[in-house]
């Protein structure tokens, strides 16, 4: 929630390059996060959420 602000608050204040950086190392650390956690055997599929239309 707090990247989510702090995107927003570059954003409003025309720092795009930051807030797109800010955004892909996010995106990076939450990738790296999951490979550890199915390494570790700790990912559980089944917390997911899914959507059926």
């Amino acid at each position: 929630m707090w990247v989510a602000a702090a995107v927003g608050v570059a954003c409003g204040l025309g720092e795009w390059i930051i807030a797109g950086m800010t955004v892909l190392l996010a995106l990076i650390i939450i990738g790296l996060v999951r490979k550890l956690e199915k390494k570790a055997g700790t990912y559980d599929a089944s917390e997911n959420l899914e959507i059926n239309d």
